[in-house]
């Protein structure tokens, strides 16, 4: 069984990369119209998340959401928007708190 840390540090290095390509939803929203939402991630912007929907392109705020990732090995986790926010070159500069 992985620790708490070795856990956190795996996502972390999947979630300084692109998220491109990964499938998300939004568990919690400030926006009601958005949550529950689950799609695919096709780009990103330091703040915006373009998610295609029942090909329906959407851009969502990562600021005011959490979210659910699946990631490649099929690890889902739950993130908060605010730690995405950001290129993921600025992510991999930054240093991470205890989250």
């Amino acid at each position: 069984m992985i620790k708490y840390k070795e856990k956190r540090k795996k996502v972390w290095r999947q979630v300084i990369t692109s998220l491109c390509g990964y499938n998300v939803e939004i568990i919690k929203s400030k926006s009601p119209e958005f949550q529950n939402f689950k799609g695919k991630i096709e780009d990103e912007t330091a703040k915006m998340l373009k998610l295609n929907i029942n090909n329906k392109k959407i851009w969502v705020q990562k600021k005011s959401q959490i979210f659910r990732i699946e990631f490649e090995d099929g690890t889902k986790t739950r993130i908060d928007g605010k730690i995405l926010e950001g290129t993921p070159e600025k992510r991999l500069k930054r240093k991470t708190k205890n989250w």
